[in-house]
């Protein structure tokens, strides 16, 4: 910058000596021969190739001035070009450039147009030819900031900046650009300028005080009628990359947070889970190299009020996170369920790999007072965790229903390959089906109260839950089954796994005992029963959570003609569903078994055609287990 303003006024200068000493300069001069002066100087400065495809004149009287117009800045790559700028303007006055004060009065930027172009392959058309040192940076930046303290006025008129992204067919348009810097006894700069950016007016006010070389301070803000972000703070060292630090204070209202969109991970789950509207965020920090810490933050919106402090902190190879939170109240979107298709469940043989933790260092605390997700609420809830080593410790979480209902948890996990670990917890009353998705509740809602533990360590899913060991004394507890029909076991269940709603009243299911162990993968039940429709319904058999297979059968205590028992069988993904038949000697259940010979088929005898003798009541049973099963 100090090089380009020299030159500008040594060209000034050799007019201005003209006209003195000849007294006969005409008005104006066409400098069309000395461009490549003037793009030189420019091209230097600004790292990029810079041409005046247009004019060039400098006018004497009655102040000087440099008059150029249809000016482009090369791209390092591609056909766009980098910047595009309609004319410029620069003015001095002749009585001060005659005292020798260097400074220039005034710099019109007419319409100026900056295209940034990502390609396909990542690269950018501002990426400077050569990368240079850091040093070079910082000194070019301290050279600018000095150098534009000697424009009394910059103004920019009717610019533009669009950003293009190829890859992910993306753009972003900024119109209507004006501003204008003024310095401010050549030690600060105040800008003050506006845009519009999709469809609405943004204004930004910047003041920077670069007095003092080893730090900077920096008031700002930007706004709209949505929105207003104020950012204070001093930049200590601000000329050096390794060792600047960043000391500041931010406010920001938003009328609606919701409408904050950025294409990152974090906001696309703020969309999805939270509600923001009238949003309000203060926050203290500072900010160095591989160094961030959030000394203070607080939110607050419609529905969420919380305050806390985070600092993330960078030491070679290693990061260490701590995060505190001590959230008052908290709304969670439970969201709209996405369509689910029609795939199979498998396990992956694929490896584990938790390397992103293998240098990190996280420590969390957690607590929130009232906390609501979807249409239910939840108090006291605390979360105490840390990451080290890959090692995962969860010390507590406590999560306490609005009746009385809670669950505790501890949990540990190795993340090394094999990855392992072992869960405990405990639960009252807890209304667990509000936690699932919104397409389990709209078939089931249930509370649950018991204890369970287990454990488990493998390289890949599939090994990992083949090693399932564990015991599980659960009870289900005021299960509602909705819009099911209770009339038999086999329409409940088939209603539960795969119907639409084919009634309109919810089915009450008083208790369900869920009791059990897991060896291997293995779920086996030592106790499952419920009441159905006021017959008691009894379970055992069964599930290979490993290979995805179940064997259970469900029967009443007091089989009858119109209730009778039913067998699951087979794969998760093409489960069979076989009630019990009814034949001529008993009752036979999917799997093939006689279960009973008290009730039978009333069929006419000449209809009945089998090799033994029904006369024979002493050996009635087994001639017909023998016929029905050893036969075939």
């Amino acid at each position: 910058m100090r090089k380009l303003q020299l030159a500008l006024v040594f060209c000034l200068s050799i007019v201005i000596l003209f006209v003195v000493a000849l007294f006969s300069a005409p008005t104006f001069i066409n400098w069309q021969n000395n461009k490549g002066i003037i793009e030189n100087v420019f091209s230097e400065y600004l790292g990029y190739r810079v041409r005046v495809n247009g004019d060039l004149q400098v006018q004497l009287l009655p102040n000087p001035k440099i008059y150029a117009e249809n000016i482009v800045v090369d791209s390092v790559s591609g056909d766009q070009n980098l910047a595009e700028v309609g004319h410029i303007i620069l003015t001095k006055s002749l009585s001060d450039l005659v005292a020798l004060d260097f400074s220039v009065d005034e710099l019109i930027v007419n319409r100026p147009k900056v295209s940034l172009v990502k390609d396909e392959d990542g690269s950018k058309n501002w990426e400077p030819l050569k990368v240079k040192s850091s040093n070079y940076y910082s000194r070019k930046l301290k050279n600018s900031l000095s150098g534009l303290v000697n424009f009394k006025s910059i103004i920019v008129e009717n610019g533009g900046v669009l950003y293009t992204d190829i890859a992910n067919a993306e753009t972003h348009d900024i119109t209507n650009i004006y501003f204008k810097l003024n310095t401010t006894n050549r030690s600060a700069l105040n800008v003050a300028g506006e845009g519009v950016y999709k469809g609405k007016e943004q204004k930004l006010n910047l003041k920077l005080d670069i007095a003092n070389s080893k730090s900077m301070r920096i008031d700002s803000s930007l706004a709209s009628k949505d929105y207003k972000v104020i950012l204070k703070g001093i930049l200590n060292n601000p000329y050096s990359l390794y060792r600047s630090q960043f000391i500041g204070k931010v406010d920001a209202d938003f009328a609606d947070g919701n409408a904050i969109q950025l294409d990152n991970a974090f906001f696309k789950l703020k969309s999805k889970y939270f509600d923001l509207k009238d949003l309000h965020v203060s926050s203290e920090f500072s900010v160095s190299k591989n160094k961030l810490n959030v000394s203070s933050i607080n939110l607050k919106s419609m529905y969420n009020d919380l305050s806390g402090n985070l600092s993330i902190d960078k030491k070679k190879e290693k990061l260490n996170v701590a995060i505190k939170l001590d959230i008052d109240k908290i709304y969670v979107k439970k969201g709209t369920d996405a369509p689910v298709k029609a795939t199979s469940m498998a396990w992956s043989d694929d490896l584990l790999d938790f390397s992103f933790v293998n240098n990190l260092v996280l420590n969390t605390s957690i607590s929130c007072m009232e906390c609501t997700y979807g249409d239910r609420k939840f108090y006291q809830v605390d979360l105490r965790s840390n990451l080290e080593n890959n090692n995962l410790i969860i010390n507590q979480f406590n999560l306490k229903a609005d009746k009385d209902g809670f669950i505790k948890m501890t949990a540990n996990a190795g993340l090394n390959s094999p990855a392992s670990f072992e869960i405990k917890a405990e639960a009252v009353d807890f209304p667990l089906y509000s936690l699932l998705p919104k397409r389990f509740v709209k078939k089931a809602i249930f509370n649950i109260e018991g204890n369970t533990n287990f454990s488990a360590s493998g390289v890949s899913s599939k090994s990992l839950i083949s090693s399932l060991t564990g015991e599980f004394n659960v009870n289900l507890k005021d299960v509602k089954l909705r819009n099911i029909d209770d009339s038999s076991i086999n329409s409940t269940v088939r209603g539960v796994l795969y119907g639409k709603p084919r009634t309109e009243f919810d089915t009450q299911i008083d208790k369900v005992v869920l009791n059990g162990s897991l060896r291997d993968g293995v779920f086996r039940s030592k106790d499952i029963s419920f009441n159905l429709s006021g017959d008691d319904i009894v379970s055992k058999g069964k599930f290979d959570l490993a290979n995805l297979t179940m064997n259970y059968r469900l029967e009443p205590i007091e089989l009858k003609r119109s209730h009778l028992g039913l067998v699951l069988s087979g794969n998760v993904n093409n489960l069979d569903l076989i009630s019990d038949k009814v034949t001529p000697k008993g009752v036979v259940d999917g799997f093939g078994r006689l279960v009973t010979t008290n009730i039978t088929k009333k069929v006419k005898r000449k209809d009945v055609n089998t090799p033994f003798d029904f006369n024979d009541k002493g050996s009635l049973d087994a001639n017909v287990r023998k016929y029905l099963f050893e036969n075939r």
